[in-house]
């Protein structure tokens, strides 16, 4: 009888060592399979497109966060990301972190000075980039429309006697760039400010600087153990903006000056066409313009956010308006229509425009 139970468990556990096989078999025919499908696989910033060369060195600096993503490609060449199925390692945790949850997955951390590699595996196949984590040397400070970095346009703030002019009316938002150790510059996300007198101006809660009354207060500047302080001064709309428009190199000398609307700084856009050498065809009755520069015509009209470039329809920013009797235009105008460059030193109140030509 106990030989007859023996025999029984013997046989107990082949069937259930056969089922087990059985069951395992085709996950693993399947995963057989589809490596041999996968051609090659890369790192790639979540906010690009293009592959991080494998002897690529990302910079961080103590605090940053930054989110890679793991993609394998297929011999069609099909591109999947796979960031949150596959393991992920640091080879020192103490310089760089790395999430392994599905929500944090290939986020990297920057955690103390130092060299590591950060691993991606999945399924045999592993794709590796070097980090090095250095301290910020400096701050590099400057201000947009919008808290977005993708969406909001420079803005033209200027600078006297060493603190930056904020127009009374703005609502803008500081963004800095920080100057590595070895001379890496990185967008410092996790800045954080304060203002050390809020009766002149405060941070809004999304980081727009909100003017309280005219007058100086100082902003200071936090991020991965580093402070700055920058001066800032809260001053009148016409005295913050800039003072001369440059085409090409050349001042121009026109009458009216760059004017201050709606949080915008608007140009003379007949001076700046007049410099460019293009003809202007202006049509009272539908207030509108014709320009016809070269081999290029650009139709616009006095309120419209709508363009035209070659017969092309374009969508402007902020519209052309009138604004004492001349047709003005804000920055983007120059940028997105014309085609022409827009740029400014900080320390000279003066708006460089450069055209193609």
């Amino acid at each position: 009888m106990g030989l007859l139970n023996q025999r029984f468990i013997q046989i107990s556990f082949l069937i259930i060592a056969i089922a087990i096989s059985i069951t395992l078999l085709p996950n693993s025919v399947m995963a057989n399979e589809e490596n041999e499908f996968i051609s090659s696989v890369f790192l790639r910033d979540c906010y690009s497109t293009q592959p991080l060369p494998a002897d690529n060195v990302l910079s961080l600096y103590p605090g940053e966060l930054k989110k890679l993503d793991f993609i394998v490609v297929d011999n069609n060449g099909l591109e999947t990301n796979v960031d949150y199925r596959s393991f992920w390692m640091s080879d020192n945790f103490s310089i760089v972190s790395v999430g392994q949850e599905e929500s944090t997955a290939g986020v990297i951390t920057g955690i103390f000075e130092g060299n590591t590699v950060i691993n991606a595996i999945y399924k045999g196949h592993t794709a590796k980039i070097n980090v090095h984590v250095r301290p910020i040397k400096d701050v590099e400070l400057s201000f947009r429309e919008s808290m977005m970095v993708a969406l909001g346009d420079p803005y033209p703030i200027f600078k006297k006697d060493g603190a930056y002019l904020i127009p009374f009316n703005s609502h803008i938002y500081p963004y800095e760039i920080g100057i590595l150790t070895n001379g890496a510059r990185e967008t410092l996300f996790a800045a954080e400010y304060a203002f050390s007198d809020e009766q002149i101006a405060r941070l809004g809660r999304r980081g727009t600087i909100l003017p309280i009354s005219e007058g100086s207060t100082v902003l200071t500047l936090h991020c991965g153990g580093f402070s700055k302080d920058f001066e800032i001064r809260i001053v009148p709309n016409e005295e913050a903006i800039a003072q001369q428009i440059s085409v090409n190199g050349q001042k121009l000398d026109i009458n009216q000056k760059p004017s201050w609307y709606i949080d915008q700084t608007y140009l003379p856009i007949r001076g700046i066409l007049n410099a460019m050498g293009a003809n202007i065809q202006w049509d009272g009755r539908t207030q509108s313009i014709t320009v016809i520069d070269k081999d290029s015509t650009y139709q616009f009209s006095i309120d419209s956010y709508m363009a035209w470039k070659n017969g092309k329809e374009i969508s402007l920013s902020h519209p052309p308006k009138n604004l004492d009797g001349q047709t003005m235009v804000p920055l983007s105008f120059i940028q997105e229509l014309l085609s022409a460059n827009v740029s400014w030193d900080e320390n000279d109140p003066v708006i460089q425009i450069s055209t193609n030509n």
